[in-house]
């Protein structure tokens, strides 16, 4: 997530708002946007077709985040073939009677789980957040989405203890590390209980390389990973690499919006 918050300003300033809501509110929500960003405090953003406000600290990463999952729709993949199949699976899950399962690797304050509990109200979603100050917004705003549960702890191949390696940055660009920490590192396998998966999110600031190094028999099972890599962040560090050995071994089709990847497995599903 490196984008500025001027690039996104000028994006989807005035004009946006108003194309997206109307006249009425559209300017009405830019306002409260701009309002709230620049007061630094908590502020309530409400979206005319939520079932809840969107809980922000103005000054500080959330609003970037808001603009780039809920505002550009950075998971957005519905307009591509992938994302039609990916529907498809998804709706054959429901005729079955089977519930889908989205786990939600790096949650931050759970605008990626409004998205998915909006566009995938009838599956079961885990999401995952390290940071307690981000768990306690995305509580706020997750309120609305009963078919989100909220997990402390980060994601690895293993179960792991892991902690903060850098407490002082912006609240979307926390980084975990192993060790001797309290916070649980938990594995695919124990979040999803052996069962298949429609979608792993994965955005955790370089914890990528930890959790595809090893124990991604998970991947067999998975529909969808959407995933941001990190190598931009960890230069001459391989970030990536453990992912990219681990998915060439599993058939798939990718597609890209905005900084994630988006890999659909192959095969009967």
């Amino acid at each position: 997530m490196f984008q500025t918050i001027n690039y996104w300003t000028r994006q989807y300033g005035l004009n946006y708002w108003t194309k997206q809501y109307g006249l009425i509110d559209g300017p009405r929500t830019a306002l409260q946007y701009k309002l709230g960003d620049r007061s630094r405090k908590l502020f309530a953003l409400t979206l005319p077709d939520f079932a809840a406000p969107i809980w922000l600290r103005g000054g500080t990463s959330d609003v970037r985040v808001f603009l780039q999952v809920l505002a550009v729709k950075g998971y957005d993949i519905s307009d591509t073939a992938q994302g039609k199949e990916l529907r498809r699976r998804y709706d054959f899950l429901i005729a079955s009677r089977v519930q889908p399962l989205i786990i939600d690797c790096g949650a931050n304050i759970g605008l990626s789980g409004v998205w998915y509990a909006r566009h995938f109200p009838e599956a079961k979603i885990i999401a995952v957040e390290p940071d307690q100050s981000n768990l306690e917004i995305a509580s706020k705003n997750l309120t609305a989405y009963p078919n989100v549960t909220l997990v402390h702890g980060g994601v690895w191949d293993m179960p792991s203890h892991l902690s903060i390696a850098n407490p002082d940055a912006e609240p979307w660009a926390f980084q975990v590390e192993e060790g001797k920490g309290s916070i649980p590192g938990f594995t695919i396998d124990q979040l999803s209980e052996g069962k298949p998966i429609l979608v792993v999110k994965v955005d955790i600031e370089g914890a990528e390389k930890a959790l595809f190094r090893s124990n991604t028999d998970w991947m067999d099972r998975t529909d969808l990973i959407a995933i941001e890599l990190h190598d931009w962040l960890f230069p001459n560090t391989g970030t990536s690499q453990s992912f990219m050995k681990a998915i060439a071994g599993h058939p798939h089709e990718v597609t890209m919006r905005g900084d994630n990847l988006f890999f659909l497995m192959s095969g009967e599903r």
